[in-house]
């Protein structure tokens, strides 16, 4: 499955409009549902969790990462540093769950 993403391509601009996929809506304002997250890939489950860290100002380790989504305006290298707030906090959890449960 594809995603379609809307929102800061490189990277933590909090000026950049809201974080939205195709497949799962907008994660930085509202909880993402269990049915849609559950019917993500491997790789849409990864992008989707990251692209929640990006826009709040993480710096990515990895190149496959920073390729994906820059670190032009990031600013916390420990992910337990970056401001959350309760749904993408949540959101997070569940894409990270699902993603553990399948082995990805």
């Amino acid at each position: 499955m594809a995603s379609s993403f809307a929102g800061p391509s490189q990277g933590g601009d909090p000026t950049e409009p809201g974080l939205c996929f195709e497949s799962v809506g907008c994660g930085l304002d509202r909880y993402i549902d269990e049915d849609d997250a559950e019917a993500l890939g491997c790789e849409e489950l990864w992008r989707v969790r990251n692209a929640i860290y990006a826009v709040r100002g993480y710096c990515f380790k990895s190149a496959r990462a920073r390729n994906e989504f820059g670190n032009r305006f990031c600013q916390y290298t420990d992910d337990v540093d970056v401001p959350l707030n309760d749904y993408e906090r949540a959101n997070i959890e569940l894409l990270r769950s699902i993603k553990k449960h399948r082995g990805c």
